[in-house]
């Protein structure tokens, strides 16, 4: 139970003293003439007041649902119907309620998803909640109230075990499954203990998960607390390590670090839910993209699925896209550099250009345009050629290429802010770090900018003091101008078609799905444009980002440690039915804009390594048109599986996954290319050779 209203002893009018009611009564009473009915339970009697001043908030509520039965329906699944914001007010009042009610009669079972209820109105189609923020228990009104089962060794603290199992089924949406102690006896600590070692690899935060930890390991952490009175040591560790790190991660959430980009949470708000069934068989009808930026609020939820409907979001039009690039601003300085630093993947796939490939000036370029926050075409990196890493020797310019400011061949801004359709300067840096490593990575490749979103003048500015605190792998919120339009977004592929670009960067990313859009998407593949997308940044708490998840329209990328045999702990799961590609995503060194300090920065998230993905697929491109290469093995090729293109999704998408390598269900892509098995000693050097065996690879991948 819980109080819906709440009333200070001084408001109760003391003459109405109605301690001569029944419980039963009272109720009576309240449901006759639809009053609001208050109880006040005293030692030896309990008080009721029935005010008839309020009205009712719930009319229509027929009926309670245990939240075990949304976990096992698959309502919490997804976030579009119950969002981050009510998951993590949930987690925190309840740990609250908990702290407070420990070692009273209102306790009587075990603090978990089968005895958390909802007030729910069922009716044919659909079940509407309500106050999804303030659960309801259930407890017996007598002199003898149950009590909690107990239980022994690792088990005994079984209260703060079964919310630890809560708090992990709240935040992926779906029941645990049990686990069971040698004798066969059920064991609430090794059923989370075995889930949350699983989980703990996913992209939960610290502070979630140090609530976590400390439901798991209670008996540990309680024998840190000093005292004698075992009730105050108990309360002191449920609130220092329970309650205190569900506040943080609350406040981390409000303060706009939280990768679903929701706004400011007020603690106790009403918020009611309209639950429709979880399997969708076809996309959403889209609404209208909105024809200004202005007067837009945070309050919006951009980058999930498509399955359940919500009262509270209905201003949301679902057109508003997520960048997903960010920084650790804990630790800025660090991340601050006068020259680029260079990590596995980098130096790896600068060697295998160097000794791989035969490409020069007079070689058809591999045209990329770029859709992000524009780009600083003012950066003294610019003017020259790329720098490139050579042993033993740091970095030195690529002399035998043109600067980098020639490779970038268009731009034009589709944001309705500036006079001039050409200025597509970055206020932001995202755009200008993420045309960075591609001008890195890629020698063949030219640019075409496409400025899609305003950005924020004041993001990564470690000198102010109203810079929001990013933490690794959490997407910048799209406050105002930093949201990323459906129409602006359909105008620059349009842009992208005319200037015939081979490749697409979109380092950003939808929660839903929009038909002018994805109208946009197909046009750009029937003009044999290959679409790279960033999956998200919010881990396993939502499930990949649109157009990413749709393997007809795009190639989805993650990000994943430099090595790659871990995907990064913000990384989606892999979603089913698509090759699920990473590369690495984490610290990369790339330009920023001068107005904002100039030099280098490093950069984490998907958009990192969807630049770094968009990088390797222009230099798969150039491979094949090249005009030094081995004919005869080229024709032998063609003749086997058609004339080579790479400029179709399907068959790009087979080539990566030919050169990947299979790991915790994504394919992470080998900075040695087509190369990664050519290791003979005596062939490594032999150019000849080396052509030879990248074109044996393509074969073998468009031939599978």
């Amino acid at each position: 139970m819980t109080a819906a209203h709440q009333v200070s002893p001084f408001e109760l009018d003391v003459e109405d003293d109605s301690t001569y009611e029944t419980l039963c009564q009272a109720v009576h009473i309240a449901n006759d003439y639809r009053t609001m009915l208050h109880i006040r339970v005293y030692n030896e009697s309990s008080r009721y007041y029935h005010d008839d001043g309020v009205s009712l908030k719930y009319p229509r509520t027929q009926s309670a649902i245990r939240i075990s039965e949304l976990l096992e329906s698959g309502h919490l699944k997804d976030l579009q119907g119950f969002h981050l914001k009510d998951r993590w007010t949930l987690a925190f009042n309840l740990a609250r309620c908990l702290l407070q009610l420990h070692n009273g009669p209102w306790l009587q079972e075990l603090w978990n998803s089968e005895n958390f209820f909802l007030l729910c109105e069922r009716t044919k189609e659909d079940r509407k909640l309500f106050n999804v923020q303030g659960p309801f228990i259930y407890s017996t009104i007598s002199e003898n109230p149950p009590s909690l089962p107990q239980l022994t060794h690792f088990d005994k603290y079984s209260l703060l075990l079964s919310f630890g199992q809560f708090l992990l089924e709240l935040a992926i949406g779906k029941k645990l499954p049990t686990a069971k102690t040698e004798a066969g006896k059920l064991s609430p600590y090794k059923t989370l203990k075995n889930n949350f070692v699983e989980m703990n690899k996913g992209s939960l935060s610290n502070d979630y998960k140090e609530a976590i930890e400390g439901c798991l390991y209670f008996h540990k952490f309680m024998k840190d607390e000093k005292g004698v009175d075992e009730e105050v040591r108990i309360r002191t560790t449920i609130f220092k390590r329970i309650v205190q790190p569900l506040k943080r991660n609350l406040q981390l959430f409000n303060e706009g670090g939280a990768s679903n980009n929701i706004g400011t949470i007020k603690i106790g708000d009403l918020n009611d839910k309209l639950l429709t069934t979880p399997q969708i068989t076809k996309p959403p009808i889209s609404r209208p993209s909105h024809p200004s930026d202005i007067e837009r609020t945070r309050d919006d939820h951009i980058n999930n699925s498509d399955s359940m409907s919500s009262e509270s979001e209905s201003e949301y039009d679902g057109t508003e896209g997520n960048l997903f690039g960010t920084f650790d601003i804990r630790d800025s300085r660090s991340q601050e550099s006068t020259s680029l630093q260079w990590g596995y993947t980098f130096t790896r796939l600068s060697q295998t250009y160097r000794k791989r490939f035969q490409y020069t000036l007079d070689d058809e370029r591999v045209k990329v345009a770029i859709l992000d926050t524009g780009i600083d075409r003012n950066h003294p990196d610019f003017r020259h050629p790329r720098l490139k890493h050579k042993n033993g020797q740091g970095f030195i310019w690529a002399k035998e290429e043109e600067a980098q400011i020639d490779r970038i061949k268009s731009c034009q801004n589709f944001c309705d802010d500036r006079p001039n359709n050409e200025d597509v300067t970055d206020i932001d840096g995202h755009g200008t770090h993420v045309a960075g490593i591609i001008l890195q990575l890629a020698p063949t490749a030219e640019l075409y900018i496409a400025r899609i979103c305003q950005g924020d003048e004041k993001y990564g500015n470690i000198a102010l003091k109203d810079e929001p605190k990013m933490l690794e792998g959490q997407s910048k919120q799209p406050v105002g101008n930093l949201k990323v339009y459906c129409h602006r977004v359909e105008e620059a592929i349009e842009w992208a078609i005319k200037h015939k670009v081979h490749l697409i960067n979109m380092s950003f990313g939808y929660k839903i799905w929009n038909k002018k859009l994805d109208q946009a998407l197909k046009k750009a593949r029937e003009h044999g444009i290959v679409i790279f997308a960033a999956a998200s940044n919010s881990g396993n708490h939502e499930q990949v980002s649109w157009p990413a998840r749709i393997s007809e329209r795009a190639i989805c990328i993650h990000s994943s440690i430099d090595h790659g045999t871990f995907p990064s702990n913000f990384t989606p799961k892999a979603h089913p039915g698509i090759n699920n590609f990473m590369v690495v995503g984490e610290n990369i060194c790339s330009h920023w804009p001068e107005s904002k300090g100039g030099g280098f920065r490093a950069m984490t998230g998907t958009s990192t390594a969807t630049a770094v993905a968009t990088a390797i697929a222009a230099l798969l491109i150039a491979f094949i048109r090249q005009s030094v290469y081995d004919k005869e093995k080229r024709d032998e090729v063609e003749k086997a599986v058609g004339r080579v293109r790479l400029d179709d999704l399907n068959a790009m998408g087979a080539l990566l996954k030919h050169i990947s390598t299979k790991t915790n269900g994504y394919y992470w892509i080998s900075p040695q290319l087509l190369w990664k098995e050519f290791s003979s000693t005596g062939m490594r050097e032999d150019p000849i050779l080396a052509s030879k065996h990248g074109w044996e690879q393509i074969q073998k991948a468009l031939r599978k």
